[in-house]
């Protein structure tokens, strides 16, 4: 693999010239077509007085625009700051303050944005995505190094502050090279993708990627036809999405009994899936491997586990959901929960820290494909660890690992729950609380030391039915609460926002 994501580009258009790179709707566009119009559009960035390690927002839309404008800001050794498309006002606000761009590169019709907000008009450089094709070509990319920054992209910090990961072209080179052994693809993969970042894993084997622009927050609302005649007419024999999109894919598939014999493997991560979600993935798509992984924006893989396996363990087993074998790449610890800085002295260790096997604590990592630093350099203290020069990113979640080297998790290690000396896993529960016909999601509140079950159910529910069901639990809840919506996170709308949720109850 080659160790930027322009040599990508230039390597794999030299090697598969005329064969489709990416396709987005009706448009398509070959290797050799788009290292053309990646070269034009930088010389393009770079006429208008872009330079090497500007930073440069680019809010467009997941398409082929998208990836090319990427690709021309790195080409002229720029750094790409890069918003989720469903990004409110007021994040994307928050986010320029950090960054502190000094371009911006948006759709035409996107510039409305400029009326609503003065940060984005403070940006000294306000670009389209359009450009004259009869621009000249700039035959030659900006020399960059390991160190350089390619990309900043920005996941939910603790205090509700975004972090900015600070991806370099060295970390994205490890990065997209363990993803790339974990999930094996090959040249000959025709993969549907909405988790932009595996585009580039594709590029550099010379595979098809078609992209989907949905909203996560409204999955259920996405035109599940219209994708099924695409997968069908592409022969998609690959998918990489987060959980949320293939299981409301997987349950459309069996209630209209639809067969995709093309389909061969399936990738998703992000979020949590749990055995009942396994087996509705399994039921679903019986002839493909399909792998979860379990990761973070920082670290990406830690492990994973097949639908195959999971979908016939019970996750109350070991008060856990199994997430697999770790990443053969990647060390991880489990320590002690501390919600502070965790500072060791100069020749210190994290031996004092360390819990033995089967006991529960924050899962911790390190590797080449583990983020280094943030742009908001702040956070480093809160989320970093260095022990003798090796930097841990503490994940937050909390887990343990099992006799067998399974590493099991728990959920935020912020929020589990302690009362009359037993501890309490919501994320544990969660899975208890879904499989109960009716409820939607639900999850575990205390207050006032009183453990409060909380359940979004469905419209069709008869609630006093669960109710019932779940008051015969074996756990004794104080209280039961039915609520509308439980807020999930903006970014793959599957995980519980609980913060929110508090404040909601």
């Amino acid at each position: 693999m080659q160790n930027n994501v322009i040599e990508i580009l230039l390597n794999t258009a030299n090697k598969f010239p005329d064969k489709n790179a990416i396709i987005h709707k009706d448009d398509k566009i070959s290797y050799a077509q788009l290292n053309d119009e990646v070269k034009q559009f930088a010389a393009y960035l770079q006429n208008k007085g872009v330079k090497k390690e500007d930073r440069v927002l680019i809010f467009v839309p997941i398409s082929i625009n998208l990836y090319r404008t990427i690709m021309a800001v790195n080409y002229i050794g720029a750094t790409a700051v890069v918003l989720d498309e469903w990004v409110s006002l007021k994040r994307m606000e928050l986010c320029c303050q950090i960054a502190k761009c000094h371009a911006i590169i948006t759709i035409p019709k996107a510039k409305i944005l400029y009326l609503f907000s003065s940060y984005l008009r403070r940006i000294p450089l306000k670009l389209s995505t359009n450009y004259s094709k009869k621009t000249e070509s700039l035959e030659t990319p900006v020399k960059t190094n390991d160190e350089d920054t390619s990309l900043i992209t920005f996941t939910t910090g603790s205090t509700g502050i975004p972090k900015a990961a600070k991806r370099t072209f060295g970390f994205l080179y490890e990065q997209l090279k363990a993803l790339q052994i974990e999930l094996n693809p090959t040249e000959n993969n025709i993969t549907l993708l909405t988790l932009p970042i595996f585009t580039f894993m594709n590029m550099a084997l010379g595979a098809t990627t078609i992209v989907e622009s949905i909203n996560q927050k409204n999955p259920d609302k996405y035109d599940f036809n219209k994708l099924y005649k695409s997968l069908d007419t592409n022969k998609v024999n690959s998918i990489i999405c987060s959980p949320s999109y293939i299981l409301t894919f997987a349950k459309y598939c069996l209630a209209h009994n639809i067969s995709l014999l093309h389909l061969k493997s399936i990738f998703t991560g992000g979020a949590p899936i749990f055995p009942e979600d396994a087996r509705i993935l399994q039921n679903a798509f019986p002839n493909c491997n399909t792998l979860l992984l379990y990761g973070s924006t920082e670290a990406e893989p830690i492990s994973s586990i097949s639908a195959k396996d999971l979908s016939s363990e019970n996750i109350l087993v070991d008060n856990g959901l199994n997430v697999g074998k770790v990443y053969v790449g990647i060390r991880v610890k489990i320590i002690k929960y501390i919600d502070a800085p965790i500072i060791l002295e100069e020749n210190g260790t994290l031996n004092s820290y360390e819990l033995p096997v089967g006991i529960t604590g924050e899962i911790i990592v390190s590797g080449d494909h583990v983020l280094k630093e943030y742009f908001n350099a702040e956070l480093f203290e809160r989320n970093k660890i260095i022990e003798h020069g090796t930097i841990w990113h503490r994940t937050a979640d909390a887990g343990f690992f099992n006799k067998n080297g399974n590493l099991f998790l728990c959920g935020r290690a912020k929020i589990l729950i302690t009362k009359n000396e037993k501890q309490f896993s919501p994320f544990v529960l969660e899975s208890v609380l879904k499989s109960i016909a009716g409820v939607n999601i639900g999850t575990i509140l205390q207050q006032n030391n009183n453990i409060i079950a909380v359940l979004e159910v469905s419209r069709a529910a008869d609630k006093k039915s669960v109710l019932e069901k779940v008051k015969a639990l074996k756990y004794s809840f104080d209280a039961v609460k039915f609520i509308k919506r439980i807020p999930r996170d903006s970014r793959h709308y599957s995980k519980i926002d609980y913060e929110a949720l508090r404040k909601q109850c």
